[in-house]
């Protein structure tokens, strides 16, 4: 019972802002060219955020690719036991840049 009474009120309602759009149609696309800016802000922003994102990314493993050289590089004129780290440095920072890329 209930909804057949919110069905007809939204149906008068609707008949009501169609009426009013009929009546007004620039202030229609008016809203809708609002509307679409605020989508396009939202959409350069998103990219923005994005870009700052992978420029993170890409500096992040540049770092660890020169990382991993220096590592590679102090692995030959070190002691058995800091070989044995500088390889286990290497291969956690490799990891790392799978896991980046």
């Amino acid at each position: 019972m209930f909804s057949r009474i919110a069905n007809l009120f939204r149906g008068f309602l609707s008949l009501f802002i169609s009426g009013l759009e009929r009546q007004n149609p620039r202030a229609l696309i008016e809203a809708e060219k609002e509307n679409l800016r605020q989508q396009i802000a939202r959409f350069n922003e998103n990219l923005a955020n994005h870009a700052g994102f992978c420029e993170r990314l890409l500096r992040q493993v540049k770092n660890l690719e020169a990382q991993e050289r220096d590592y590679a590089a102090k692995r030959f004129d070190s002691t058995a036991e800091r070989i044995h780290y500088s390889a286990e440095r290497i291969d956690s920072t490799a990891e790392r840049i799978d896991y980046d890329q």
